[in-house]
C-alpha cells in the first residue's frame, strides 16, 4: 500500500489496483507496479546486526529483559519500554530482490521472476544515479523535471484556496483528465520551479490573483459541468478552520504552547546502544516520563483545558482527535485514509454549536470576545464589536435592529450579547468561506 499511497499523495495518481492486476481503468500494468516497488525492496525499519550496540541479540530486547529481571513482577515502567523500543527503529537498506507474486498471470514475465527497478515515466535524475534505489526513487518523485509532481502540488494548493481543483479528483490524474485552465496550471508550475518549490510563494501568487478576490459562487463537482473559476467556490470551513476561528474568539492566547519538535525531544530520548547501560537508560527514562511521555504530555494539555477540552490551535493538538471531539464531529480525518476529511453536515455538529464547551467558553467572562463586548460603552458599540469579531463586517441597519431587540428582551445585557454571538456563529456567513 505504501507505493500506492506515496504515488497518490505526491503524483496525484492511483496505481493501487495494479498491485494485484493490470489497472482496469488506467494504463498501469501490474509489472509496472512491481518495477516501481522494487526501488524500496530491502528497506529495513529496525536495527539489525551491524548497528551500534547490536551484537548477538537486539540491544533493545536485551535491556528490556535486564529491566524485567530488576523490577518486581517483571513490570518495566511504560515510559522506559516505549523509549527503548523507539530507539530500535531505524531506516536502513539491505540488498534484496523483489519478485513477482506466485499468481502473476501476464505474458511479459513469469511468477517469481526478479523485477528490476524502473520509474513510471521519465528518468532518474543524473544527480542520484550513484545513490541507493530508495534515494533514486525519492529523487525522481520530487524532481523539478517530474511534470506530474509539479501539477499535483499546484492542484492541491489551488483547491485549498479555491475550493475546487484545476483537475478533479485531485488524487486521480489520468490521461483523459480535463484541466479547467491549462495556462494557469502551466504558469503556476513554472513559478513553483522558479521559486525552488516555495509553497508560500505559490499561495501568495494565488491569493493576490483577481480570481481569488472575486465573489464566491455556488458549484458542485458532481454537477458534471466544467468550472472555469469566475471566483472561488462557496464551501464550509474545514474542521480545523472552524475550531481555530472559534478558539480565536474564545481564548486570549490561542496558542498557549507548541508541540515539541523532534530536535527538542531527541536529547531526552535518544539512546546510544553502543555504550548505554541500564542505569543510564533508567535516568533518561525518568526525564522522559516527566516531560514527553504520554501521561506527562496529557497533563500539560489539561492545564489549558475548559470542561476537559484543550483550548489550543488544531495544529498543536494530537491528531486525530478522539471521536467525540469537536474536530472529529466537524469532519477531521482519521489519518487512516488519504483525503479522509469530510465537510458534510450532521446532527453532532448542531449539538456542538448549540451546547458544546467551545461555544460555552466564549459566552462566559474571561473569554476574548465576551470581555471585549461587555466592556463596550453602550449596546450600539457592543453590537458593532460582535459583528466585527464574528463576521468581520459592520452590522447593517436590519442586523442592528434585530440584535438590539434580542438584547433588550434578555434578563441582562450579558445574556443578550451571548445570544447574538451564538446566533451569528451558527450562520452560513460565519461557517462558510465566501
Amino acid at each position: 500500500p505504501y507505493i500506492d499511497n506515496t504515488v497518490r499523495v505526491f503524483l496525484g495518481t492511483q496505481v493501487g489496483c495494479a498491485q494485484c492486476h493490470d489497472h482496469p481503468f488506467d494504463n498501469w500494468s501490474q509489472y509496472q507496479f512491481y518495477q516501481l516497488a522494487a526501488f524500496t525492496a530491502g528497506t529495513r525499519t529496525k536495527i539489525a546486526r551491524g548497528s551500534p550496540g547490536f551484537e548477538k541479540v537486539n540491544p533493545a530486547q536485551k535491556f528490556i529483559k535486564e529491566a524485567q529481571a530488576k523490577y518486581p513482577g517483571g513490570k518495566v515502567p511504560g515510559a522506559m519500554q516505549r523509549m527503548i523500543r523507539a530507539n530500535s527503529y531505524q531506516v536502513s537498506e539491505v540488498k534484496a530482490n523483489l519478485r513477482l507474486p506466485h499468481d502473476y498471470a501476464y505474458a511479459d514475465a513469469k511468477p517469481g521472476d526478479v523485477v528490476k527497478p524502473e520509474v513510471l515515466w521519465g528518468e532518474i535524475p543524473s544527480t542520484a544515479a550513484q545513490r541507493t534505489p530508495r534515494q533514486q526513487f525519492a529523487a525522481w518523485l520530487t524532481s523539478s523535471e517530474n511534470t506530474q509532481f509539479k501539477k499535483t502540488i499546484v492542484n492541491r494548493l489551488w483547491k485549498r484556496l479555491m475550493g475546487i481543483g484545476l483537475v478533479e479528483p485531485i488524487d486521480d490524474f489520468r490521461d483523459d483528465s480535463e484541466c479547467s485552465n491549462e495556462e494557469v496550471m502551466d504558469f503556476l508550475c513554472e513559478q513553483l520551479v522558479r521559486s525552488d518549490f516555495d509553497l508560500k510563494e505559490i499561495l501568495r501568487t494565488i491569493l493576490y490573483s483577481e480570481t481569488y478576490s472575486r465573489e464566491a459562487t455556488d458549484y458542485q463537482v458532481t454537477s458534471g459541468d466544467s468550472y472555469h473559476f469566475p471566483g472561488p467556490v462557496v464551501r464550509r470551513m474545514t474542521a480545523e478552520q472552524v475550531w481555530d476561528s472559534l478558539l480565536t474568539l474564545a481564548a486570549n492566547n490561542a496558542m498557549p504552547f507548541q508541540r515539541p519538535t523532534a530536535a527538542e525531544i531527541a536529547p531526552t530520548i535518544d539512546i546510544d546502544f553502543s555504550n548505554a547501560t541500564l542505569a543510564t537508560i533508567e535516568k533518561a527514562a525518568e526525564t522522559f516520563g516527566k516531560t514527553y511521555a504520554a501521561a506527562a504530555y496529557q497533563r500539560s494539555l489539561r492545564t489549558h483545558a475548559y470542561q476537559g477540552v484543550v483550548l489550543c490551535r488544531a495544529s498543536e493538538l494530537p491528531s486525530p482527535s478522539p471521536g467525540s471531539h469537536f474536530l472529529r464531529q466537524f469532519g477531521q480525518g482519521d489519518r487512516e485514509s488519504i483525503n479522509g476529511q469530510e465537510d458534510t453536515a450532521n446532527v453532532p455538529q448542531i449539538l456542538s454549536m448549540f451546547n458544546g464547551p467551545i461555544t460555552h467558553v466564549m459566552l462566559e467572562a474571561g473569554s476574548s470576545i465576551y470581555d471585549n463586548v461587555v466592556s463596550s460603552a453602550n449596546p450600539r458599540e457592543a453590537i458593532e464589536a460582535i459583528f466585527l469579531s464574528v463576521l468581520t463586517r459592520r452590522p447593517s441597519s436590519d442586523d442592528r435592529s434585530i440584535a438590539a431587540s434580542e438584547i433588550s428582551r434578555a434578563e441582562r445585557p450579558g445574556i443578550g450579547y451571548g445570544n447574538v454571538i451564538w446566533a451569528l456563529l451558527n450562520t452560513k456567513e460565519f461557517l462558510f468561506i465566501q
